[in-house]
């Protein structure tokens, strides 16, 4: 459990640290605006630390960072999965039986060994980063905690005044304590003509709640220690929240004010400044940079405020949420023709219309439909090829019946040779975009990148159409023909996350088995992983094998 924690928080602070970025850089542009502005734009920061799961966003420039906490789980050994699997294949719905299926049909070593879904290099550091980071919270909190009774020490005898404001003598600056029930403390050295500006600025810090803000804040430094930016950006809020509060007084008070209350400041600098980090105390820092702010302070122009919301909304919007998951594996299933991007024509004209749909099953077999509703028609096999995006350019030479596009850098692709030198060519771009390319190559040139005989007489922008589609057992059926070399009817569907990856068992008809498919977070592609079944199971010989994704047909003895 705390090792999800830690792998979490991790996740957490990478995102968090783009964010920080985009602040500090928008702070640096608001440097003339009031400084509400900036310490309103920490919230999005703090949000960001504190709350693990994310939305989505078109707009967002922080990229998705791999959830770690959800590969990270103990190993289990494969005499406790064999001891279990006739319960588990009867009860698909159970998490726990799904968890034994799943390390069952994808081991990581040989028999009587541990299994695991993933094994990540980095988990052999995990349990000791855990602990340094768990040792990092728990000198923070002591350190804390050992500060706030301290100054609870110091506090004693103090004189109450009126409301929740008191003087004390042992302070030398003036602070807020308390959350629910915040206090105002004020050193009993202070001169009455100070007193007003002092207690102004601590009950607006009341009345925005800075009290508890600052906590959220010190708990999240709390939770990511280990990150400088953290730090930095726990600083700058701070010094942000107190110049806008100045702010704040000087505008409620008037403009005249301002060399009275800076030589305030400047006397509570000399004192010794209280623990800006205790949880349930905070007090006054930042002087130099407040009697700077406070002394450059004018009321805004129209345009300025309106320029500082409109940035606010911008960064809000580019670093509030997360860029949406995409697979950049080339996953199964039926594709419509999105775009037609690059064509051969004869006469000015595409020779022939483009095909209704393609397939692409779970077992990476390529299938095509000229018209519907006609059979679906077996291209062939896709092979693993290493295409690069310099050698796609070479494909397409014709400029002048190509649209213009660009495709991202790709990051899986698969091809299919036919005997009459034909090619299709299938790939996926690290925007999760999918392509299929039609073309031609010379025999004696097979394998050769960069061919000059090499070309594409089409190229597609594929769609997916299974985008939240909860079962099909056309495609699924299609996506086990070949690999397990006859037809299989699949009649129903389990679907289950675990470690932070979709999942489905399909049952065979008849207990003759099933399959398990991996599932993109939008359900929009699959990938097999592994087919089982029970051969001869109505004779009741129960013997059993796997199917691999490659077709390797594995005996269980």
């Amino acid at each position: 459990m705390l090792e999800r924690m830690f792998l979490t928080v991790i996740t957490m602070s990478f995102s968090a640290s783009v964010a920080i970025a985009a602040v500090i850089v928008a702070r640096l542009i608001l440097k003339k605006a009031p400084k509400i502005f900036s310490y309103v734009l920490w919230g999005v920061v703090l949000f960001r630390l504190i709350v693990p799961g994310f939305i989505e966003s078109p707009v967002s420039i922080v990229p998705a960072a791999e959830p770690l906490a959800e590969y990270y789980t103990l190993d289990e050994t494969a005499a406790s999965f064999n001891e279990s699997m006739d319960m588990a294949v009867n009860n698909l719905s159970n998490q726990n039986s799904f968890i034994r299926i799943i390390n069952y049909i994808v081991p990581t070593g040989e028999a009587g060994e541990s299994f695991s879904l993933y094994v990540r290099p980095w988990e052999v550091w995990v349990p000791a980063g855990t602990a340094v980071w768990a040792a990092g919270i728990t000198v923070m909190l002591i350190w804390s905690a050992v500060s706030y009774f301290k100054l609870r020490k110091r506090l004693r005898g103090a004189l109450h005044m009126e409301d929740n404001i008191f003087l004390a003598d042992h302070i030398e600056s003036p602070f807020v304590m308390g959350l629910i029930f915040p206090k105002i403390y004020i050193p009993s050295s202070v001169s009455d003509w100070e007193t007003e500006y002092i207690v102004e600025h601590e009950r607006h810090h009341i009345m925005r709640r800075d009290h508890q803000l600052k906590a959220l804040g010190f708990a999240a430094l709390c939770l990511h220690w280990f990150n400088p930016l953290v730090w930095l950006a726990f600083l700058l809020a701070s010094a942000d929240m107190e110049m806008s509060c100045d702010e704040a007084v000087v505008k409620k008070l008037g403009h005249e004010i301002r060399a009275d209350y800076s030589r305030s400041l400047l006397g509570f600098s000399t004192g010794k400044r209280i623990i800006a980090g205790i949880p349930l105390a905070f007090g006054e820092g930042s002087t130099e940079a407040r009697i700077k702010n406070l002394a450059a302070w004018k009321k805004p122009a129209l345009w300025i405020t309106v320029t500082a919301a409109v940035l606010i909304m911008a960064v809000t919007a580019l670093v509030g949420g997360t860029q949406k998951r995409v697979s950049t594996e080339l996953m199964g299933a039926d594709y419509s023709i999105k775009e037609v991007l690059y064509a051969v024509t004869v006469g000015g004209e595409i020779s022939t219309p483009p095909p209704a749909k393609y397939s692409v099953t779970a077992d990476y077999n390529l299938y095509v439909l000229d018209k519907e509703p006609a059979d679906w028609i077996r291209l062939g096999s896709l092979d693993f090829y290493p295409l690069t995006n310099e050698e796609l350019e070479t494909y397409m030479p014709v400029e002048s019946i190509r649209k213009e596009f660009r495709v991202a850098k790709i990051t899986d692709a698969k091809i299919l040779r036919t005997a009459n030198q034909n090619f299709y060519i299938v790939f996926q771009t690290k925007n999760g975009k999918t392509y299929l390319g039609y073309g031609w190559e010379d025999v004696n040139e097979r394998g050769q990148a960069g061919s000059d005989d090499t070309r594409l007489r089409r190229l597609y922008l594929l769609e997916s159409n299974y985008s939240g589609q909860v079962f099909d057992s056309g495609f699924l059926d299609r996506s086990l023909r070949e690999t397990i070399g006859k037809d299989i009817q699949s009649f129903s569907a389990d679907w289950q996350r675990y470690k932070g990856v979709e999942y489905m068992i399909v049952n065979f008809g008849q207990d003759e088995g099933f399959g398990v498919f991996v599932l993109t977070d939008d359900r929009s592609g699959y990938k097999l992983l592994k087919a089982r079944l029970f051969e001869d199971a109505e004779e009741g010989e129960g013997k059993e094998f796997f199917y691999s994704e490659t077709g390797q047909k594995v005996m269980i003895e």
